[in-house]
């Protein structure tokens, strides 16, 4: 018989949020699906953590997307005299008062994910906090967002539920998913994208500092079921694997 255990699950809905990549600005690209980090700061948030306090957790994620599409935005950016005073948004003389540090207003591009439904399943490392998260999910401390501050998350109170997940080698992926590649084997010649994303941080020091990161491949769904490397997890309900990070 295949080894069980719990974990809590919860579907969302957002309309067209941005989960930037870490490395872009002028142009702010967008993962597919939001990373371990967005997801487990927003679990973080919504569960009204104080005081630099983690809970571990595994999770999984899931979510497909209609399509993809560019929005403009307002950026402010710092620079030195290099335009007239006039041009400067804000503008700071130096000590010489000859030279001036300047405030910029222009124009930005980012990217939006179009309909965007999501599967998360949650393992936390002690039972204690199933309740705790639970509570924070159906009656959140703050509004739930996930992305941008104003990328507002849409729980489906009806899907938010503990549920028996069950151990497999086989799986079926029914929706885009984040996969760690310790579970696919060497001979696996399965196409996807490769990120290393941050998963588990500290903010004792009152700076968030990233103290995991996770190497993943960004598969989208597929028809067939695929062979692990290692057990993965499977939603009975959803008849797809789950990908514990």
């Amino acid at each position: 018989m295949s080894n069980k255990t719990k974990s809590i699950k919860f579907k969302c809905y957002q309309n067209m949020p941005n989960y930037r990549r870490p490395a872009s600005f002028d142009f702010k690209e967008t993962f597919k699906l939001p990373p371990y980090s967005s997801v487990i700061g927003m679990i973080h948030k919504i569960c009204n953590c104080q005081n630099g306090e983690y809970m571990p957790m595994k999770v999984s994620i899931q979510g497909t997307s209609e399509s993809i599409n560019t929005d403009l935005y307002t950026r402010y950016f710092f620079t030195p005299d290099k335009c007239e005073g006039d041009r400067y948004y804000f503008a700071i003389l130096n000590k010489d008062e000859k030279k001036q540090t300047g405030l910029i207003r222009g124009t930005g591009i980012t990217e939006l994910l179009i309909d965007v439904t999501l599967l998360i399943h949650i393992v936390p490392e002690s039972d204690d906090l199933f309740d705790t998260i639970l509570n924070g999910l159906k009656r959140p401390y703050v509004y739930p967002a996930l992305g941008r501050h104003e990328d507002i998350l849409r729980i489906d109170a009806d899907t938010i539920k503990i549920i028996d997940i069950e151990e497999t080698n086989t799986a079926n992926i029914n929706y885009d998913a984040y996969i760690p590649l310790e579970y696919f084997r060497e001979e696996d010649n399965i196409t996807g994208t490769v990120y290393l994303l941050n998963k588990i941080f500290d903010t004792s020091s009152g700076i968030r500092e990233w103290k995991e990161k996770v190497k993943v491949k960004y598969i989208k769904k597929r028809t067939e079921k695929i062979r692990f490397a290692k057990n993965v997890y499977k939603d009975t309900e959803e008849n797809t694997g789950i990908f514990l990070a």
